[in-house]
Formats: structure tokens, sequence, C-alpha cells
């Protein structure tokens, strides 16, 4: 017999911190887009797809940009 069991969570938070957790994963999926976006144009051109370090790379790169300047609000 198979018994499944879940538990929900919530975190107690203020104001503050929840904004911050807001953007912390409002950042966290922009980058996720930005990196699956070029994953799918290197796949059509028949590149490599981007790993790791290079990703780290190119987020090193927009934190340092003007455009992009809204990243370095996050943690990385």
């Amino acid at each position: 017999m198979l018994i499944r069991k879940a538990y929900k969570f919530r975190l107690k938070t203020n104001p503050a911190l929840e904004q911050k957790l807001f953007r912390q994963a409002g950042c966290c999926r922009w980058v996720w887009n930005q990196v699956w976006w070029m994953n799918q144009r290197r796949l059509a051109d028949k590149q490599r797809i981007i790993r790791y370090h290079e990703a780290a790379f190119w987020l090193s790169l927009w934190k340092q940009s003007e455009e992009y300047g809204f990243l370095r609000e996050a943690h990385s």
C-alpha cells in the first residue's frame, strides 16, 4: 500500500522581505528566460548549447550593463 503525504509551508515575512523575495524570483526567471532564448537560437543554428560557466559569464556582463542593472539587486 502506497501512502502519499503532502506538506504545505508558508514563510512568515514582513513586506520588505517579501518584496526582496519577489525581486529575487523575478531576476532568476528573467535570467532563465534569456539563457533559454539564447539556447533556442543556438540550436537552430546547429551550435552547442550554453552550459553553466558560459551562462555565469553572461550574467556577470548583464549585471555590469546599464540596461540590465536591475540584476545587481538580486543575490548571485
